[in-house]
């Protein structure tokens, strides 16, 4: 019961708003509207850049990137960081999920798996969105559209149901933003 209960906590911030939510009337949210409500929270932390992908987001501190495997790379990977005891880890990837829109991939997460949740849409600094909740991993993930057909950048965070993860998710995902050189 008390996990049900930091999940459904930690999915307030985003699901809920979301549940009245379409694609044409997603969720917006802006990190100008949340950098002083994170800066009270009193944690800490730091933006991290992906170039290649054209985004940056909030890492927070006692999270630290870790080197990429060959193998990591070739799942996609742009960038992991872990907890020190590597009970937490945030995660980026770009991957060819083989869709044409947030619809679909939204339609993908969720089909033929009673574990995943759809989280709704979202306008995150100017980026559509979707969320989507794995309960089997404790996983939140953050699809964008990019501008390659099929493929999508993926942030995902777990597990939910840490108290600290969960405190901090909104303003992760909330901090992913457009990078440009």
């Amino acid at each position: 019961m008390k996990r049900l209960f930091l999940v459904l906590l930690a999915l307030c911030l985003f699901v809920v708003p979301a549940l009245a939510q379409t694609e044409d009337n997603p969720v917006v949210t802006n990190w100008d509207e949340l950098e002083e409500d994170f800066i009270a929270t009193g944690y800490n932390g730091k933006f991290y850049t992906f170039a290649d992908l054209g985004i940056q987001f909030l890492v927070p501190g006692g999270l630290e990137p870790v080197e990429l495997s060959e193998e990591n790379l070739e799942k996609g990977f742009a960038g992991i960081f872990l907890s020190e005891d590597e009970s937490i880890m945030l995660a980026v990837t770009m991957r060819d999920l083989e869709c044409k829109n947030l619809t679909e991939v939204a339609e993908l997460a969720v089909s033929g798996n009673d574990k995943m949740k759809f989280g709704g849409y979202y306008k995150i600094n100017g980026f559509d969105a979707i969320m989507f909740y794995n309960e089997e991993t404790d996983q939140m993930t953050c699809a964008i559209p990019t501008t390659a057909d099929g493929y999508f950048i993926q942030v995902s965070l777990n597990p939910m149901t840490n108290e600290e993860i969960n405190k901090l998710s909104g303003f992760i995902f909330g901090s992913i933003q457009p990078f440009e050189e």
